[in-house]
Parts: C-alpha cells; structure tokens; sequence
C-alpha cells in the first residue's frame, strides 16, 4: 500500500463539503443562536426544523438546544432539554454532558 495525500486531501474535502451541506439544514442557523444565547429564537427554531432532522443528527440538534440554555445560564431548562433528548430515545454523549457542566 502506498501513501497517497492528495487522495487524502480530496478525500477530507468531500467530508467537510458533505459535512456542511448536512448541517445546512437548520443546525447552523440554531447554532448562531446559540452562541448568542438566545433560547426563545433557538426553541422555535427547533420545533421548525426538527421534523426534518434525520435520526442521525438529532442528538446534535438536541445537544445545541442544550448548548443555548447553558449560554443563557438557564440550567433547569438545560436539564429539561436533556430529559427530551432522553425522551426521544436518545442516548447522550460527552458533548450532551459538557454543555451540562456549562448550564
């Protein structure tokens, strides 16, 4: 086997281009309000674009809800969004448990 970096540099572009057009579709837009801590906008974000969230990225747009609360300095409703996200049939990660600690 050889080494082959540009097939490795193409190969890690598609993932970023790939990995951005997956999160154009609403994660970005929550997780520019997110940053600003602004839950009212973050939560009705949410509810619009959730439906539309494929399985595997719902974790993210909990853990980012999650992320808003905790910029907020809102805890309990941190700890209310980690009850959805449980209730969803989620299972949380180590991001889910960092924004936690932040809250």
């Amino acid at each position: 086997v050889t080494f082959q970096p540009r097939a490795i540099a193409s190969h890690r572009k598609r993932a970023s281009r790939v990995a951005r057009v997956a999160l154009a579709d609403g994660l970005v837009e929550i997780n520019e309000v997110a940053e600003i801590g602004d839950f009212a906008t973050a939560q009705s974000l949410f509810w619009k674009v959730a439906p539309d969230i494929p399985r595997a990225k719902r974790r993210m747009l909990f853990n980012t809800v999650i992320k808003v609360c905790a910029n907020a300095g809102e805890h309990e409703l941190a700890e209310e969004w980690y009850c959805r996200l449980k209730g969803d049939g989620l299972v949380p990660n180590k991001e889910t448990f960092g924004k936690l600690m932040e809250a």
